[in-house]
């Protein structure tokens, strides 16, 4: 089966909601990252959140229900932090999510270092 992402939520709790709502129109649904979120509810932001996906052929539905109910407008799916930071870098942007998360910690660290470096007094 082919998956697609029509929405994303911060928290499970929101997703199970939605989740629930869909099924009850006959759409199959999978939550993505979910167990990841549960595990630490820190990294919401960082990986996307938790991504509310649907059988290819019931997207066009599951959008319509999806609009009718207010969870979205116009966007089908929302950039998270990690992939606007790395949209321009062109090979970075097509790594995953933990894999950007390292490379942006690793280049703010290394910018910290040169500045504490270069800033320092010399005696």
């Amino acid at each position: 089966m082919n998956w697609t992402t029509v929405h994303t939520v911060t928290y499970p709790s929101e997703a199970h909601v939605i989740k629930m709502q869909l099924e009850n129109e006959g759409i199959e649904v999978f939550l993505k990252d979910e167990l990841t979120i549960q595990t630490d509810n820190f990294i919401s932001n960082a990986i996307g959140g938790v991504k509310i996906q649907v059988e290819n052929k019931s997207v066009e539905s599951a959008l319509l229900f999806l609009k009718k109910l207010g969870y979205i407008g116009s966007e089908v799916e929302q950039e998270s932090l990690l992939d606007t930071i790395t949209k321009n870098i062109p090979i970075v942007k097509n790594w995953d999510a933990l894999s950007k998360l390292f490379f942006v910690f690793i280049s703010v660290f290394i910018l910290l270092s040169f500045f504490v470096y270069f800033s320092a007094p010399n005696f």
